[in-house]
């Protein structure tokens, strides 16, 4: 027993202190504010280190919050249909979100500096590279957020099985959940800083809260 209890504490503890540190690494998120190809060359050299140990960071921590995750499904039971489709689209979202990060992190800061050594008038020859770049992590991004926000739901499920406090858990994961798959698919939603910032703050909300639930109420089965 005291076993099962140090694991749930561990668990929230990963849930909680990783979703606050991803919220914070948000906070330092740079973004590009220049139109031209040499002056966003220029303005992504400038912020080459800053976007690096960001990227590098949100990376980190959505493997550790992945971790967290494996851990509740242990708790919570993976012998249940709706615990393992959790498992998996959540596995499937931080595997897009994964590659997002590289490609606005670290891909798109290497084809910078690379640029940076051309001559003027070879630059706009990189516009194409950096529209792709823009696209691939656009996609990977909206897929991510579409595979997080559906296990969302589906852990939310798998919570308000368990009563009580769950309940209101589950409650705001669907909500959670649903928000930006309808944003999305309406157009309402666009995943810039800001608006990747907001599905983020609201995700991490929610994750904190379940691990201080997991490491305060949840008994594992």
């Amino acid at each position: 027993m005291h076993m099962e209890r140090t694991q749930q504490r561990t668990v929230g503890l990963i849930l909680g202190i990783g979703s606050v540190v991803s919220v914070l690494l948000m906070m330092r998120h740079p973004s590009v504010q220049s139109h031209g190809v040499a002056q966003a060359i220029a303005e992504i050299g400038e912020k080459a280190t800053l976007n690096r140990i960001v990227h590098g960071g949100l990376i980190g921590v959505m493997i550790l919050v992945f971790a967290g995750f494996l851990g509740l499904a242990e708790l919570l039971g993976l012998q249940l249909m709706r615990v393992r489709t959790a498992v998996l689209f959540h596995g499937c979202g931080v595997v897009f979100m994964l590659g997002a990060a590289l490609v606005s992190g670290f891909v798109v800061t290497d084809f910078a500096n690379a640029g940076a050594s051309m001559p003027a008038e070879r630059l706009d020859e990189l516009a194409p590279i950096f529209v792709l770049c823009h696209t691939l992590n656009q996609v990977l991004a909206k897929a991510g957020t579409m595979a997080l926000s559906v296990a969302l739901c589906a852990w939310s499920c798998a919570l308000f099985s368990r009563g009580g406090s769950a309940r209101v858990l589950a409650g705001l994961g669907l909500l959670v959940g649903i928000l930006p798959i309808l944003g999305l698919l309406s157009g309402h939603l666009r995943l810039d800083v800001h608006g990747t910032g907001l599905v983020v703050f609201a995700q991490a909300l929610w994750t904190i809260s379940v691990g201080v639930w997991c490491a305060t109420v949840v008994e594992s089965k």
